[in-house]
């Protein structure tokens, strides 16, 4: 059911409309400032940032159009399409002759589309005048260009225009088919199927590795990665389903509606929050609400909500649990998204340590130390870690300045790989993988062999892009062992 047109303007296509306005000048002064404004917006001068800029900032930077005439910019840009007809100079329409004869006269469609791109001027100012006037629509401003939102008429009047109207589909809401149809709710009357108990079907929620949009971090990837090994160890049938962008076996909307492709598959795990475009849905809700709302506008909210619990529904619904009765089956949710439905909530590291974030990874390992100290009854000092592993006592006050480097890397939100040259890269992940074998030796070989890569191999600077290809075992081991040459205070501090 749509609801919106979108028309995408680029700078050469305001280029195109300003060179066809020319040679009306009555008209060209009057729409000359909001021409003008346009200009920086879309010839890259300004900086848009990642997202760009919504309806309420665009429009501030925009001069009023109040006394602009849309009738006469749409007479004097309406495009002329004479072109097509091929042989209007012999006065023979080309659509009156005999099918054959058509092929022959009719140009290639490559020369029609070069032909039309250089002659038809894209039909967007007279839209954009009727928007900012205060018609329903609206404007951003993206990296691709501004994007114009208009209605999207032609459904909404088929549904007016009928005397009842029937709607199949499995997870639209009431209230977004009343937005879409511009009625109340009481004008719909919403019939159900019974839903079969399926309680085979166990809906497993991972909300601590965050919203997992279309970016994500170095370690909220390695996280995700952890859960898709762990699942796939523990059932082989195991599929995932993830954004197109990231490796999976099938993709958010292309294979979460619709398909019947996991009907062998007992375990299903579905990666990231499925949210549209934010400017898009914006757009959708200024068109069927009529008004532009705010990201914390809490019908807006409850607008976007509404849209990805209809997209998980949808997800959860491809193993056709119902018609599996017989069969143990699960799906594994890997986000935070609030959901409505009844789930069992897990943390990621309750399934594997190799997905526990990196703060609780630093915790873990140092609550591990102070057990360990408490274990023995008295306190390691120096001195006895000195006389334990043969280092001396100005080496072992070094593991200080170590450890508070690598604990200050995981509270890091940053990349540490993204200054590296890639032959330091390479050097950096063979000695990460050294440490990763490291980690299993007991403490009076540990701290040796630490010493000698990071205070002899590696330099300081470098601490933190080695430790960042450890894994997440080896890294507990690795602080629990530095954790051992600290005051049991200062561990207690940092914990």
């Amino acid at each position: 059911f749509q609801v919106k047109n979108s028309i995408t303007v680029t700078f050469a296509d305001l280029q195109q409309t300003i060179s066809a306005l020319m040679p009306y000048p009555e008209l060209f002064c009057a729409v000359q400032p909001l021409l003008t404004a346009l200009l920086p917006l879309l010839d890259g001068s300004v900086n848009l940032g990642r997202h760009g800029m919504g309806h309420m900032e665009v429009a501030e930077r925009l001069p009023s159009v109040s006394g602009v005439s849309v009738g006469a910019i749409t007479q004097v840009l309406m495009p002329q399409l004479g072109f097509l007809n091929t042989t209007s100079d012999y006065g023979v329409d080309l659509a009156d002759l005999p099918r054959e004869l058509r092929k022959k006269f009719s140009e290639h469609d490559g020369a029609i589309a070069s032909q039309a791109k250089e002659q038809v001027v894209k039909q967007w100012l007279a839209p954009l005048v009727r928007v900012l006037q205060g018609g329903s629509g609206c404007v951003q401003v993206t990296r691709r260009g501004l994007m114009l939102s208009v209605p999207a008429l032609r459904h909404r009047g088929m549904a007016a225009a009928a005397r009842g109207n029937v709607f199949l589909d499995g997870t639209l809401s009431r209230e977004d088919l009343a937005l879409k149809l511009g009625c109340s709710l009481e004008d719909i009357c919403v019939v159900r199927q019974k839903i079969p108990a399926t309680p085979n079907l166990e809906i497993i929620q991972v909300g601590d590795v965050g919203r997992l949009g279309m970016q994500r971090g170095g370690d909220q990837m390695k996280r995700t990665g952890a859960l898709s090994r762990y699942f796939r160890e523990d059932d082989a049938s195991t599929r995932l389903l993830d954004f197109k962008n990231f490796e999976a076996d099938g993709a958010w909307w292309r294979d979460s509606r619709g398909v019947n492709d996991f009907l062998s598959v007992k375990t299903l795990v579905l990666i990231g929050t499925p949210c549209r475009n934010l400017f898009d849905l914006g757009a959708e809700f200024a068109i069927v609400s009529g008004r532009f709302a705010a990201d914390d506008d809490p019908e807006f909210k409850a607008f976007v909500h509404r849209s990805v619990l209809s997209e998980i529904h949808q997800a959860i619904g491809r193993l056709r649990a119902h018609r599996r009765l017989d069969e143990s089956l699960r799906v594994v949710l890997v986000s935070n998204v609030e959901m409505d439905i009844p789930v069992r909530q897990v943390a990621a590291k309750d399934l594997t340590i190799e997905a526990a974030g990196k703060v609780e990874r630093a915790k873990i390992a140092i609550e591990g130390a102070i057990l360990d100290l408490k274990a023995r009854g008295k306190k390691i000092t120096q001195q006895m870690v000195a006389a334990l592993t043969g280092i001396p006592r100005g080496t072992i006050a070094g593991y200080w300045s170590l450890l508070i480097v690598l604990l200050e890397s995981l509270n890091s939100k940053t990349n540490n790989f993204e200054n590296v040259s890639e032959v330091d890269s390479e050097g950096n992940q063979a000695i990460s993988g050294v440490l990763n074998e490291m980690a299993d030796l007991p403490v009076d070989e540990l701290l040796p062999s630490l010493e000698e890569v990071f205070f002899r191999w590696v330099k300081k600077d470098d601490w933190s892009a080695v430790w960042d290809g450890v894994n997440a075992g080896a890294q507990m081991a690795i602080l629990q062992g530095l954790s051992l040459v600290v005051p049991e205070k200062i561990l207690v501090g940092v914990r």
